[in-house]
């Protein structure tokens, strides 16, 4: 496909340890690492960087909070290869259980955290899980701290975590004027809808119906995790069948399909995306 045809895809990858994502899923033992992780988290960064930097993508991290706090080399690491940081909050803690209170402090210490590490304004967000239930308290106060957009929904009535409306989705703006980048997703005769894109939904459906409704898309965003790029997870870890299946099928192939996915595309950042089509300056 010639070069001036290409559309834009923002492209980002949620910067998190692979425990720790998956804890409120299934059970995990608790001596089983959480934090004291830096082998698995610099190994599996090294290898998005590589992958970002051969298929010429400028990418989005969205990163934990207490990951720069505990590891700041690694934030600098993504800085030096020019993309953008952008808060994951503070711990992978599902939001939807916790109070507005805490919300608030992980907000603002994360996206702190990841400026001063960065020198860099923070002005991206992603709910971990996507659970973020985006009430106007919350909003306001996300706008209040600086933050101009926020990646957190995802409009599906299949998933057991996150859900939104049953319609095709857009980047749109919150009453108070922050911007919503959703996930992207296939509409079925606003009946039922599925994310498409990332994570578990990149690995399960076949590269061709990835590429056909990301092309289809008002705004296509991809997401991965970097485990899913470089196979790299805790083998100690014990998954029934159904989570294994779930949370590694198709793992191998992650790095060829993101390949020919992104071959029908420019991928940018997503504050790349924003700017590009003016949603931001």
């Amino acid at each position: 496909m010639s070069e001036k045809v290409k559309p834009h895809l923002a492209f980002s990858i949620d910067f998190e340890g692979f425990v720790e994502g998956m804890e409120e899923s299934f059970e995990i033992p608790a001596h089983i690492m959480r934090y004291d992780i830096f082998d698995e988290l610099n190994s599996n960064l090294d290898y998005c960087l590589e992958f970002l930097n051969e298929n010429k993508i400028e990418a989005t991290f969205f990163i934990l909070g207490w990951i720069g706090e505990k590891y700041p080399e690694l934030i600098k690491k993504i800085c030096e290869h020019n993309h953008e940081i952008a808060s994951h909050s503070l711990y992978h803690k599902r939001l939807t259980n916790l109070s507005n209170s805490v919300i608030k402090e992980y907000l603002a210490k994360s996206k702190r955290i990841l400026e001063d590490i960065s020198g860099k304004e923070i002005v991206g967000f992603r709910a971990p899980d996507f659970s973020f239930d985006n009430n106007d308290e919350l909003l306001d106060y996300m706008l209040e701290l600086g933050y101009r957009y926020d990646s957190s929904m995802v409009f599906t009535n299949i998933h057991d975590v996150y859900h939104g409306p049953v319609r095709k989705t857009n980047i749109f703006y919150y009453e108070n004027g922050l911007i919503e980048f959703p996930i992207s997703n296939i509409s079925l005769l606003n009946y039922v809808t599925f994310p498409v894109g990332g994570g578990g939904y990149l690995r399960l459906y076949p590269t061709c119906i990835t590429r056909y409704f990301l092309r289809s898309s008002n705004a296509p965003i991809c997401y991965l995790h970097p485990y899913e790029l470089s196979g790299n997870y805790p083998k100690e870890v014990n998954m029934n069948m159904y989570r294994r299946f779930r949370h590694t099928f198709n793992i191998r192939h992650v790095k060829s399909k993101t390949e020919n996915i992104i071959d029908d595309f420019i991928p940018i950042s997503v504050i790349r995306y924003l700017q590009t089509y003016n949603y931001l300056d």
